[in-house]
């Protein structure tokens, strides 16, 4: 293998872990995005502490007879608290959750009062990881747009590179008549790619070996194989997913925000779904681009089945 070989195929090999670590860092995006927002969810388990918490204080204010829930005894101060009366499978859950921690009133006050605080400082104001600074969550939206918009803009330019450096590599190989051994090479390193190897079973198999095997066997090996090569196409689309999440549950609570702040809330909604509208436009550019590679993939093997030299089960 010549000098300038190596140094492409190495060149290649970089600008594959490129694009895999910005594939990782937008998924790890995405991950942190839907946890920051399903926090924010009645079935999440914070939210449902804190509504037992509730609960439970309206029927230490309310229900001095935990036996006669149907007429409340509502001291003076609490009389406008207690016209609030959650629902009958709600206090029996409040019960059962009192009967096994034994709280009394001042505890279950202080439980409730330290779940709000968790809820303000871990829910409601979200902290960047690595970065530092914090965030309130109706500001998630713009955020998670903004972020996923620049990983699928960088992701696109590396895609593009990669796909440039791959067409360069196999460029060489043909001259110094090293096509078969550097694709063989390249394929060890993909991962975002799935290439058909030529050492598969359903190619490397030939001959009275190949008469041996059943048909439906090699056949069943080929869309297992195409099978995968569909996997790191979808891990494309979790940011254009995550943001469609972010952006329907601001529509379902835009109610909610215009009554803290109308003007804000309608202007991070609109840019929330122009963002969405760029992010798919920016997810459909890289799969075409992601298409491609996998294109020139398939062009360079059947060039190589093709080739005089045919398929070898060593490299």
């Amino acid at each position: 293998m010549t000098d300038e070989l190596k140094i492409a195929l190495a060149y290649t090999d970089e600008s594959s872990k490129r694009a895999r670590r910005i594939v990782f860092l937008m998924q790890i995006s995405a991950l942190l995005v839907a946890v920051a927002a399903f926090q924010e969810e009645d079935i999440h388990w914070r939210t449902a502490r804190l509504t037992v918490a509730q609960d439970l204080v309206w029927i230490f204010n309310c229900v001095p007879a935990y036996g006669d829930m149907d007429q409340p005894v509502a001291m003076p101060n609490t009389r406008a608290t207690c016209r609030q009366r959650p629902t009958s499978e709600r206090l029996q859950h409040a019960i059962s959750f009192l009967a096994t921690w034994g709280f009394s009133r001042k505890q279950t006050e202080k439980y409730l009062d330290e779940l709000e605080s968790s809820m303000v400082h871990q829910v409601v104001t979200i902290s960047a990881p690595v970065l530092g600074f914090t965030f309130d969550v109706n500001d998630l939206s713009l955020v998670s747009g903004i972020t996923f918009f620049l990983l699928l803009y960088w992701l696109q330019f590396s895609l593009f590179r990669q796909e440039e450096n791959i067409r360069q590599c196999f460029e060489l190989a043909r001259r110094s008549s090293e096509l078969a051994l550097a694709y063989d090479l390249m394929v060890m390193t993909q991962v975002l790619t799935v290439p058909r190897s030529r050492l598969a079973p359903s190619h490397a198999i030939t001959g009275d070996a190949a008469k041996a095997v059943p048909s439906s066997r090699l056949a069943g090996v080929g869309k297992r194989v195409q099978k995968m090569t569909q996997v790191p196409l979808l891990m494309l689309l979790t940011g254009a997913a995550v943001h469609a999440y972010i952006v329907s549950d601001d529509l379902r609570t835009f109610s909610a925000g215009e009554n803290v702040s109308p003007l804000l809330g309608r202007w991070e909604t609109v840019l929330a779904a122009l963002l969405m509208v760029a992010i798919i436009h920016r997810t459909l550019l890289c799969w075409i681009q992601a298409r491609g590679v996998g294109r020139l993939w398939n062009d360079v093997f059947t060039e190589l089945q093709q080739s005089p030299q045919g398929f070898s089960p060593e490299i």
